[in-house]
């Protein structure tokens, strides 16, 4: 797991196999690093190789903590083992997931656009949810 701040939001990368040995291998950084989500949150998925209950419990640890600090989640290029993780449990229709480089310009054209007071305008509401 990598996290990085940035003043817009942080990039939170996640790789490998998302189950219970990485939940308690990982629990107190992840406390850590929800407590201090803000802005737009990225979460990089695209090295996820295997996804369980425990990396749903985890996603939704994430959007309730970027809910509680009035952040936006985004997933970025979700690989095939959390697609269908997300498919499964009914969330590809809930979460923004942006899934090709295409679409995370076109969000982050969105998310960057400024206001005529020079202040950076961000939407009031996610993207369209892509088909997953």
């Amino acid at each position: 797991m990598r996290f990085q701040n940035f003043p817009e939001g942080a990039l939170l990368s996640l790789s490998g196999d998302i189950d219970l040995y990485w939940f308690q291998e990982h629990n107190e950084e992840l406390d850590r690093i929800c407590s201090a989500l803000s802005g737009v949150v990225r979460l990089d998925l695209e090295r996820v190789t295997f996804m369980d209950c425990i990396g749903i419990g985890v996603l939704q640890q994430l959007r309730i903590a970027c809910k509680q600090n009035d952040a936006q989640l985004y997933l970025l290029s979700p690989s095939r083992p959390v697609i269908r993780i997300l498919r499964l449990a009914h969330m590809d229709a809930t979460m923004a997931v942006v899934e090709t480089p295409s679409e995370y310009r076109s969000m982050y054209e969105k998310l960057t656009e400024t206001t005529k007071d020079g202040a950076v305008a961000l939407p009031a509401q996610t993207p369209t949810q892509a088909a997953v």
